[in-house]
């Protein structure tokens, strides 16, 4: 059977006329977004701080995008990273039980009260090789590590990376170094090769422990195999790896399921919008959200007017002096409606011709007439039904006020959504003059690790193997600790 999803078919859409964002949702752009919002959990906790955790503020134009199917990864992302803390939170008390037990049990059998201290503390072992390689990550992704001042931040992170790592191997060398020695040739360790491990607070504790309790019992002598060290003790060393490799598993599980067959290239595109799986208290926000990012009415910072189209690009204008007509002319006053009626029908007859002859990007040209509001102490306070706003239209037109503002905003895609150029122009005739403000913005290609996460995926799949299980493996202390 054929596992190939089918082809989107193809949706006829008139040139020059296409709602703004009314395919924004099956986007290129924004897919890659959605991606980086499981990948990225930085990027994650802005998208949620942003669009959530501030219900008073409205959103920005959202130009080839659509934020809620982000929003909605980001948090769907989130709630399985609680998950998997949670799930994480409550394995280590079953682990440390689970060698309290073992410790008990040695004690008991008769093993030497130090050694039997040793084979309980794995756990301990283990959470301090899951700390300094999560601290070590952490450090090594600090902003401005890499650009520190005369790199001493990124040798710090270097040194505490090696650190980290040796002691990961370490564990490893103390969990099994046994096996092809003791077990395979039958010949006894050395009593260092154990110690090897590096475990500061055994080392520091147990010449204590021995001095209180006397002297170890011959059968632990200093050069032979501790009693600790016999393969059956060998077990209780591989209990917190595996317990936390399965734990990582399921989340590493769940999380390329979501990337590979909700986000795929193919795949994305034929499903349907996601929304946000919010509670009562943030169901406002998110029809807020939705009736805003591609409304014509947008509430605006004046120290930012035009967050989220970009960055601008070499701002122009020109003023005509308007004259008088001689007596007898016919016609009235030129208004600012008469000048944007002139312009508007050019760029559609551009887009219109540029479909029937090439596949120039003009074809997908988007005209929309918008009225940039100053922000108010209410986020309700703007009606966004099509009669207001077409009011709200009508009367910004020609009003050529400071404060409301009419534009109207010409947007090209490129890239598939990723590369896109708006440019907002204004007309307004006052004073006798006529004035053409022209405002290009250019919003930039998404982030390199997002656009890369598509051949990252493929190649991982690919891969497999024992390489990619021991790599997965040494990436596991770190990714538990950072859930």
């Amino acid at each position: 059977m054929d596992s190939t999803p089918p082809a989107l078919p193809p949706r006829p859409r008139r040139p020059g006329t296409r709602r703004p964002g009314a395919d924004a949702h099956r986007s290129e752009a924004t897919r890659l977004l959605c991606l980086g919002a499981h990948l990225n959990a930085a990027f994650r906790r802005r998208v949620v701080e942003e669009l959530l955790d501030h219900p008073e503020r409205p959103v920005a134009p959202s130009l080839g995008v659509d934020v809620l199917p982000v929003l909605a990864h980001a948090l769907r992302a989130r709630a399985r990273e609680v998950r998997t803390g949670l799930l994480l939170l409550a394995l280590w008390p079953v682990l440390v039980l689970v060698d309290h037990a073992g410790w008990q049990i040695a004690v008991r059998s008769g093993t030497y009260w130090p050694s039997a201290l040793r084979l309980g503390m794995w756990s301990a072992y283990y959470a301090l090789v899951c700390l300094g390689l999560w601290a070590a990550r952490t450090l090594t992704a600090a902003p401005g590590t890499r650009r520190g001042p005369d790199g001493r931040r990124l040798r710090r992170a270097r040194f505490w990376t090696l650190l980290a790592r040796l002691n990961h191997v370490l564990y490893w060398v103390a969990a099994l170094g046994w096996l092809p020695v003791h077990v395979v040739a039958g010949v006894p360790l050395p009593a260092w090769l154990p110690w090897l491990g590096g475990w500061e607070v055994p080392l520091l504790v147990l010449p204590a422990v021995d001095t209180w309790f006397g002297d170890p019992p011959a059968e632990a002598p200093l050069l032979g195999a501790p009693e600790w060290w016999l393969p059956e003790w060998a077990p209780a060393a591989l209990v917190p790896p595996a317990a936390l490799l399965l734990c990582t598993l399921w989340q590493r599980g769940q999380l390329l399921g979501t990337l590979r067959y909700e986000l795929s290239r193919e795949a994305f595109p034929l499903l349907p919008r996601r929304m946000p799986d919010v509670g009562p208290a943030h169901r406002r926000t998110v029809a807020a959200i939705n009736r805003e990012q591609h409304s014509p009415l947008t509430s605006y910072d004046p120290f930012r007017p035009f967050a989220g189209a970009g960055r601008l690009h070499e701002p122009w204008s020109f003023a005509v002096e308007l004259r008088r007509r001689k007596p007898g002319g016919s016609g009235g006053r030129l208004t600012s409606r008469q000048v944007v009626d002139l312009i508007r029908p050019q760029l559609e007859r551009l887009a219109r011709e540029s479909a029937a002859t090439s596949r120039d990007r003009l074809k997908d040209l988007e005209l929309q007439e918008c009225v940039f509001l100053p922000a108010g102490d209410r986020r309700d306070g703007a009606d966004h039904s099509p009669d207001a706003i077409a009011e709200q239209v009508a009367e910004a037109v020609d009003e050529g006020a400071e404060t409301r503002r009419y534009f109207l905003r010409v947007r090209i895609g490129a890239w598939d959504e990723q590369l896109v150029i708006t440019v907002l122009v204004r007309i307004h005739t006052q004073g006798g003059m006529l004035v053409l403000e022209v405002v290009p913005h250019v919003l930039p290609p998404i982030r390199e690790d997002f656009r890369t996460a598509d051949a990252l995926l493929a190649a991982d799949a690919g891969t497999g193997g024992p390489r990619e299980a021991l790599a997965f493996l040494a990436a596991a202390p770190a990714a538990g600790a950072e859930a």
